[in-house]
């Protein structure tokens, strides 16, 4: 039984307000757990859901390697390139950018030509029970689709295969509803299908055992949708294992270990051979750069050495001794006029390259200067500039292979690439304007030393120059060569771009389907759909239940709650005992206790019992509260003003005679009747008195507004503490409108799941417009599991009672 509030909302105290809360979540919690078999059942059902999705699901492991992403340039490298005059270091140098690497690992295209390479495409599975049984290597026969018709498959093809005696096979395929059969003996062989030609061969890694599927199902899914699906869901991550470490962690979950430890092998195998290709790329457009460099050079020497023989065949030669130092320093300046030429005609090829807009993505290869010593190093700046713009040519084309022009990153890129190229234009018309200046400098300085060169015969002069321009393009000559080689070193020398530090592993533990996490949602769903089924039948319930529902739809005061009653069998309905603490005693107790606090103590009380219909157990709560009330040591007074359903008489089982046939009726219609003749006084009860209802008059409404009536009640208040009207329901009839002026507080019983939800709007215009006094409600027949006292009180009875407007006769055997 729950106590409740004996004062008016308003003056309740904090303490009270959080003891209700608490009361009414427990309430709630406690009303649920009434409905136990359902959460069992849903517990149970959904339970066996979670075993069969956990049985049909196929486990899958993760498998887990670690690599270390290494230099582009290692030191081996680098010093078999460091001199070259076209030296292209924009590919790498310095610090490789992780991400940029795991993003490339990730790719589709990378992905899918691992599968290809690993024939990861390739599933084979058979049946176990429900069970389904993923297998690799340990079948007897290796399946591949041809190339050309693995690159059209869009979808998934699949056949079945079964495994003969001897070594054979036959394979089955369903196509267009026709179902063939292929045997196959020898190996390697293949056979014809709609997607195209399937090779087979024999795995000579395995021997026949009795583990190995007899019938299996070979499936061959598009490489290109399944790197689709591998990017998408998760299947292979990438991540670093530290942000100022090379080291990054590779994850991917198979439904078969071994596969998925050779699928991590193969996929750094195929990135490696992939980035030695893109490193590749500027290195190879160097050694052509050198090679027209070379054929260049080589044709302006042999010209010279024809002209320096043809002189020589008609002059004859003279030695060059007395030309002095005049010529010794001539021959310096032509050679710095040479490299400063030399220099001039690469600036004017890379000018010519930047300002071509067709070559604008083209890498370009890097300038050095050809000079050595202290006229080295006028172009070092441009050269720097070169090889970063050469490393975001690099970076824009790995990244075109997996974004879109319009994607943000490659937009960034060329927006870099377009300033880098605008820098390095304008740094080489500098670097040209300044070997223009040196070369007006040395030509100046080489006229001089002509000058004084001139002096000497003509045919010393002449082949002289022949011979300075015959040696300083033999020198151009043999460095080009040089360089040549150089870089046909750094083509063979391509070193992996990452290296497998720990092995792949797969773990024996599957990481899907997670048995707890999938119970547990089972478990959580079960709880959850049968809360949902219980609060949707709460909503849609059109009758009250319980005190949350009344709480919802009036603001009236609750001053108990009566729980439900079972059976009575051959009981009284009056189920107090004023010398007893059972569970229905205590109950009326408490609203007794109420009473006290809603009512004046100093006079005597009439209290008007009634509901909304018949049924809803109000001779019940008038006839044990009465009973309660005189055990307080109070004269105690109960009427039955229900002139048209007396039920008195049956409640405390009097026999017929006068009292019990007579009663209020009698005293209305004959004032000169004693009303002590006809008060009847329970045995058991020394201060409760009862007073019928008498004969059902043809007119209950004016009998009801005799003045009689008032003049009764004030004559029983001289005798009584409290006087309680069994009134009639104030539903169907007004008799207890009419009777309520001489009463001084009402208590409405309302019956759960009986008394409908609109019925409470019934009572809130009563209320608010005074046709009852002092309502107070009692609600009737509460599931026992509302009740917080249920754990301590364990009874159970029933009653009926008939109601019988317009046939007295009715019975009426529902509990109240």
């Amino acid at each position: 039984m729950q106590y409740e509030d004996t004062k008016p909302m308003q003056n309740r105290s904090v303490s009270t307000n959080l003891e209700d809360k608490e009361t009414d979540i427990l309430s709630l919690i406690l009303s649920y757990l009434h409905y136990w078999p359902l959460y069992l059942l849903l517990l149970f059902l959904f339970g066996v859901l979670a075993w069969l999705y956990i049985t049909l699901q196929e486990p899958l492991y993760p498998v887990e390697t670690s690599i270390l992403f290494l230099e582009n340039n290692d030191a081996g490298k680098s010093n078999a390139v460091d001199n070259l005059m076209l030296d292209l270091k924009g590919i790498g140098g310095g610090n490789i950018n992780v991400d940029n690497e795991l993003l490339i690992l990730k790719s589709r295209e990378i992905i899918k030509q691992t599968l290809e390479e690993s024939g990861a495409y390739v599933d084979i599975t058979s049946r176990s029970g429900i069970r389904t049984k993923v297998w690799y290597d340990e079948v007897p026969y290796n399946f591949a689709l041809e190339d050309s018709a693995l690159s059209r498959l869009l979808g998934s093809y699949s056949f079945e295969v079964e495994c003969l005696s001897g070594g054979k096979c036959r394979i089955i395929l369903s196509e267009e509803n026709d179902k063939k059969k292929i045997e196959l003996d020898s190996f390697p062989s293949y056979f014809h299908t709609s997607q195209g030609l399937v090779i087979v061969r024999r795995n000579k890694n395995v021997s026949p055992s009795e583990e190995q599927p007899k019938h299996f199902k070979v499936s061959f899914s598009s490489p290109l949708m399944l790197a689709g699906k591998y990017t998408l869901n998760g299947t292979l991550s990438a991540a670093k294992l530290d942000k100022q470490s090379s080291l990054a962690m590779l994850k991917v979950v198979f439904p078969h270990k071994k596969k998925g430890e050779d699928f991590l092998v193969k996929l750094v195998e195929v990135y490696n051979k992939q980035r030695a290709i893109d490193k590749n790329i500027t290195a190879q457009k160097t050694y052509d750069f050198i090679n027209e460099r070379i054929k260049l050079i080589g044709s302006e020497l042999s010209n010279t050495e024809m002209q320096l023989e043809e002189a020589k065949r008609k002059q004859g030669v003279i030695g060059v001794e007395d030309l002095g130092l005049a010529v010794g320093a001539s021959q310096v300046t032509a050679k710095l006029r040479m490299e400063l030429e030399t220099e001039m005609k690469l600036m004017d090829n890379l000018l010519s390259m930047l300002n071509d807009p067709s070559k604008k993505y083209e890498l370009i290869p890097g300038f050095a200067s050809v000079r050595t010593g202290a006229n080295a190093g006028a172009s070092a700046p441009l050269v720097a500039a070169i090889q970063a713009h050469n490393a975001m040519l690099q970076e824009r084309n790995t990244l075109l292979k997996e974004a879109s022009e319009e994607h943000p990153r490659l937009l960034a890129i060329n927006s870099n690439i377009e300033q880098s190229r605008n820098s390095i234009r304008t740094a080489a018309e500098i670097t040209r304007k300044e070997l223009a200046i040196q070369l007006g400098d040395v030509k100046a300085q080489e006229k001089e030393y002509n000058a004084t060169v001139a002096e000497a015969p003509t045919f010393e002069r002449v082949t002289t120059d022949i011979e300075r321009q015959r040696a300083i393009r033999s020198e151009l000559y043999l460095m080009l060569l040089t360089k040549r080689e150089q870089t046909s070193i750094e083509l063979a020398s391509t070193m992996q771009s990452a290296r497998i530090v720990d092995r792949p592993l797969a773990s024996n533990t599957p990481s899907s389907p997670r048995k707890p996490l999938i119970y547990l949602i089972g478990i959580l769903l079960s709880i959850g759909v049968s809360t949902l089924i219980l609060y949707i039948a709460q909503i849609v319930r059109v009758k009250i239940s319980s005190k949350d529902d009344l709480a919802k739809l009036t603001s009236l005061s609750v001053v108990g709650l009566v729980p439900k009653i079972e059976t009575i069998g051959k009981q009284s309905e009056i189920q107090v005992n004023v010398k007893g603490n059972g569970l229905i005693t205590e109950i009326f107790r408490t609203i007794r206790t109420n009473l006290c606090f809603l009512t004046p103590t100093d006079k005597s009380v009439v209290i008007l019992v009634t509901s909304t219909i018949k049924g809803e157990g109000k001779t019940f709560v008038s006839s044990n509260l009465a009973v309660s009330l005189s055990a307080l040591d109070k004269k105690v007074l109960i009427v039955g003003l229900d002139l048209r359903n007396p039920q008195l008489g049956r409640t405390f089982k009097v026999a017929s005679g006068r009292v019990s046939r007579h009663g209020i009726v009698d005293l209305l219609h004959d004032p000169t009747i004693d009303p002590n003749s006809l008060i009847y006084h329970p045995e058991g009860y020394p201060q409760l008195s009862v007073l019928f209802a008498g004969p059902i008059p043809p007119n209950p409404p004016e009998m009801l507004s005799r003045s009689r009536l008032t003049q009764l009640f004030e004559l029983f208040r001289k005798e009584y503490d409290y006087i309680i009207i069994d009134g009639a329901p104030v539903g169907p009839v007004v008799d207890s409108f009419i009777a309520s002026r001489v009463a001084d507080i009402t208590l409405y019983v309302l019956r759960a799941n009986v008394t409908k939800k609109h019925d409470v709007d019934y009572i809130n215009y009563i209320s608010t417009n005074g046709k009852l006094p002092n309502i107070n409600l009692i609600l009737n027949d509460v599931n026992e599991n509302a009740s917080i006292l249920r754990s301590k009180h364990s009874y159970g009875y029933g009653y009926g009672y008939g109601y019988g407007y317009g046939d007295p006769h009715e019975e009426n055997k529902s509990r109240l």
